[in-house]
């Protein structure tokens, strides 16, 4: 699952209609150095960056979550949902969901954005769930 967070990532880093992907093996992440030093395997002493990432769509507007609906709402095999830790792959908007009462400053707070939407890689091949990302981007 963390072989295909990270080329999941990669996809959705070079996705034209993506502003952000927040993924701690990718080199554009704040906290890499950490990641890096800490996110490893026991055994091997290998770094590995766990099957959680985000991606904030591109919107037309600062504030804005049309293209983000139009995206979620276009997925076919990735599960829409709130929870983690299926093998299944789920994707969430956090901010109509997990973060919902926080309300619009608490969100802000957390830059949780309107465009922003959680992904939970799951064990299915990792050509078909960039199959469905790409599917649900054409929609945008």
């Amino acid at each position: 699952m963390s072989n295909t967070g990270m080329e999941v990532a990669k996809y959705l880093e070079s996705h034209p209609k993506i502003d952000r992907v927040l993924y701690p093996g990718l080199e554009s992440y704040e906290a890499r150095e950490i990641a890096m030093k800490y996110m490893k395997l026991a055994d091997t002493n290998e770094n590995m960056y766990g099957y959680m990432l985000a991606a904030e769509i591109k919107e037309n507007n600062v504030n804005g979550s049309e293209n983000t609906r139009k995206f979620y709402d276009a997925l076919q095999m990735i599960w829409r949902a709130t929870d983690l830790g299926r093998v299944k792959t789920v994707a969430t908007r956090n901010a109509i969901s997990t973060h919902q009462q926080q309300g619009e400053e608490g969100r802000a707070i957390a830059d949780i954005k309107p465009s922003l939407c959680r992904i939970a890689v799951g064990i299915e091949d990792p050509a078909d769930i960039i199959s469905d990302l790409e599917q649900a981007l054409d929609k945008i």
